[in-house]
């Protein structure tokens, strides 16, 4: 056995089987791995001059008769007639121009090419059936890796929440991880970069969806303005937005869509805010809300299971629409049990928090 140096191996009859039939001529079989092909027949394909094909349920059958010793004992293995294992194996015989087996009477001996053949190809049997294995379980969403993309206000409840879902029976399953703002993750997604984004858009400020992706709505999360526990309108059972215009206010930075969805929501209440501080990490903004030094408007995502912060009874602020993004076309089974669980998971959100659900019923 030698390889070629296009990745072909060779078997050579002459040095393999010396007392095999043709011996005189050397007969090369060769195995190209790109010409394996697990079809509904299960053909591995090899070229001798020209094409000869051996199914891989011919290879099974024999290794079941070499091992067994008997046509009777192999098509009780393998749950076939005799008749259909001697068919099987007088075919293979012809298409290999071999003897594989010396018959006399009812008994039956393996040649030195059948046993060399079943020594050969038990590990190519092996490895098809395995791979054939992990096809089904990639066709079932159960292995592969998946590629997520997500926003940095819904790692903690959003995300989080959504992969333990999905790894519950997928645990052989990798997850790469991704974060980044909408207008970083989309991109990602439409090249191929990226499998699934969780990504947001503000009633006001921004843009609609890309039409290069398929959106699935998931929730409407309202905005909500906050302060210290202290704060003058912390008791208040209703506040106008235009209240607070003399406060300081703590918000994210002026390249964000939050940023321009704070901006023209109090432009709409007639003032515009003075920010004293900027950041995109909302520990930060809750750091300096909770120690009175500004106010902030922040989604409602951020404030699960926060007490340190008093939640002002603002009326008639904008909400955040978050949704799962894939590729246009039917997604992969991965990606399709990701956005399952993504929809769980807003399901129990909109529930524990009285939000607006836009994932179908």
């Amino acid at each position: 056995m030698r390889f070629s140096p296009e990745g072909v191996v060779v078997l050579d009859y002459k040095s393999a089987f010396p007392r095999a039939t043709r011996a005189s001529t050397a007969v090369s079989m060769m195995f190209r791995a790109s010409s394996i092909n697990i079809a509904n027949d299960r053909m591995l394909q090899m070229r001798n001059g020209e094409n000869v094909r051996v199914t891989l349920t011919a290879l099974q059958t024999l290794a079941a008769v070499v091992d067994t010793g008997s046509f009777a004992a192999a098509s009780r293995e393998l749950g076939y007639t005799p008749s259909a294992v001697s068919q099987q194996i007088a075919k293979l015989e012809q298409t290999l121009d071999l003897r594989l087996f010396d018959r006399a009477g009812r008994s039956i001996h393996a040649t030195e090419a059948a046993l060399y053949l079943r020594a050969r190809s038990a590990e190519l049997v092996g490895l098809l059936s395995q791979v054939e294995r992990d096809a089904g379980r990639l066709a079932a969403g159960q292995a592969g890796r998946i590629r997520i993309g997500s926003f940095r206000s819904a790692d903690a409840q959003l995300l989080s929440r959504s992969v333990a879902q999905f790894l519950v029976r997928r645990r052989g399953v990798e997850v790469d991880l991704h974060e980044g703002e909408p207008w970083d993750l989309l991109p990602q997604v439409v090249s191929g970069d990226i499998d699934v984004a969780i990504a947001f858009r503000y009633e006001v400020a921004s843009p609609p969806w890309s039409s290069d992706v398929q959106v699935i709505p998931l929730l409407r999360e309202p905005l909500t303005v906050i302060g210290s526990p202290s704060h003058r309108l912390a008791s208040h059972a209703s506040v106008e937005l235009d209240e607070l215009e003399h406060e300081a206010w703590a918000g994210n930075d002026t390249s964000t869509l939050a940023h321009a969805c704070l901006m023209n929501t109090t432009a709409k209440a007639g003032f515009r805010p003075d920010i004293a501080f900027h950041s995109n990490n909302f520990d930060a903004l809750f750091g300096l809300v909770r120690n009175k030094l500004a106010v902030a408007m922040v989604p409602g995502l951020t404030l699960a299971g926060r007490t340190d912060v008093a939640r002002l009874n603002v009326t008639d602020l904008p909400y955040r629409e978050v949704a799962a993004v894939v590729r246009m076309g039917r997604p992969d089974p991965l990606a399709q049990a990701a956005i399952d669980a993504l929809s769980s998971v807003a399901r129990e959100l909109a529930e524990e928090n009285g939000w607006e659900l836009l994932v179908d019923a």
